[in-house]
């Protein structure tokens, strides 16, 4: 009995430092894709507002946009910063957090980013939810979107995706 608790808390503190890994690899990501974003918004794509918060703190006044014309860049400019910050973390995670190999490179990193849509659907989708139904607001809803993604991300790379 005492080995099999032994072998159990050994596989516990190894499936938490893996997660804190795990963590560590997807606040780098979320930097790299508000980065993306940001940049993307005040010098390739313009969508910000000149009231808007980040905008502000750099002190810049960005060009005026269009209400429905910033809507369709808002959407372009996060699909180029989920793609670049998913690369980032398929390659931070397939090099520190998990053991790459369970797939052909390129099943992986498709399952990868299957696995990333899925979970930011998922997340959206109760977000929606929450504020719909529950009457939450957006922040709340945001950080659920956010806790959503971090678990199904999770299990979906540890069981799916990644050897281990």
């Amino acid at each position: 009995m005492g080995a099999w608790l032994t072998l159990g808390m050994a596989s516990v503190q190894e499936w938490i430092a893996q997660f804190v890994r795990y963590g560590v690899c997807g606040v780098i990501a979320t930097l790299a894709d508000a980065a993306t974003f940001y940049l993307m918004s005040w010098w390739v794509c313009p969508a910000l507002r000149p009231d808007d918060p980040v905008a502000r703190w750099m002190g810049q006044t960005p060009p005026p946009v269009p209400e429905a014309q910033r809507a369709i860049r808002f959407v372009v400019n996060n699909i180029v910063a989920f793609v670049l910050a998913n690369l980032v973390a398929y390659v931070l995670n397939a090099r520190w957090v998990f053991q790459p190999g369970r797939h052909s490179l390129w099943l992986e990193v498709g399952l990868f980013y299957l696995v990333s849509v899925g979970s930011a659907g998922l997340g959206a989708l109760l977000g929606w939810l929450a504020i719909r139904l529950g009457g939450w607001g957006t922040t709340p809803a945001y950080a659920l979107k956010i806790v959503t993604a971090v678990l199904v991300n999770f299990v979906g790379r540890k069981w799916f995706v990644f050897a281990g």
